[in-house]
């Protein structure tokens, strides 16, 4: 099986409990959601590890929200993407993301794969509510994403709202969902 290349850059998916006793914020929490779910699905696939499957890229300067990630940072995320998809013939990644701002690191990463060799594809996903939550999109979008690596061909795609979508098909709505272009956005 393809190498999966899990890079958490931050958003709503990774937010958690503020730790602070008169904290009101979301704050990051130690560990991505992700990862957790990652190991959990591991406990339950036979034959599916964590820690022979899985590679986690961690990028300086992440996690964050995405509405705050300038230009630089997106390049410095794809720039680590690219490191550790080298020497690779396949790999599978996925990116965990805030929605605001996901269609622009889709772009970047498209961007980037265009021409590079070897048999890639990539999924982006994130979430409404914090993954610690209960009531939350997290892990439903996460293993949408998860099943679209399976049997995506080379490219870059969402995985979002019970829908995967190739990256340049997908829109944004006004209340924050995606859909496809052309959609009721």
């Amino acid at each position: 099986a393809a190498p999966l290349v899990v890079v958490p850059l931050g958003g709503t998916v990774d937010k958690d409990y503020p730790r602070s006793q008169a904290g009101y914020a979301f704050e990051f929490g130690d560990e991505p959601a992700a990862e957790r779910v990652l190991r959990m699905v591991g406990g339950l696939v036979p034959g599916w590890a964590f820690e022979t499957r899985v590679r986690q890229v961690q990028v300086p300067g992440f996690p964050k929200d995405s509405l705050e990630i300038t230009p630089e940072d997106r390049e410095r995320a794809v720039g680590a993407v690219r490191a550790a998809l080298e020497g690779l013939p396949e790999a599978r990644v996925l990116v965990t993301h805030g929605t605001d701002t996901l269609l622009d690191t889709a772009a970047a990463l498209a961007a980037m794969l265009e021409g590079f060799p070897g048999d890639v594809a990539a999924v982006l996903t994130g979430a409404r509510r914090p993954e610690r939550f209960s009531q939350s999109d997290a892990q439903l979008n996460l293993g949408l994403a998860l099943g679209a690596l399976e049997v995506a061909p080379p490219g870059v795609y969402l995985a979002l709202d019970l829908q995967v979508l190739p990256w340049k098909q997908a829109a944004r709505r006004a209340d924050g969902s995606y859909c496809r272009s052309g959609g009721d956005v």
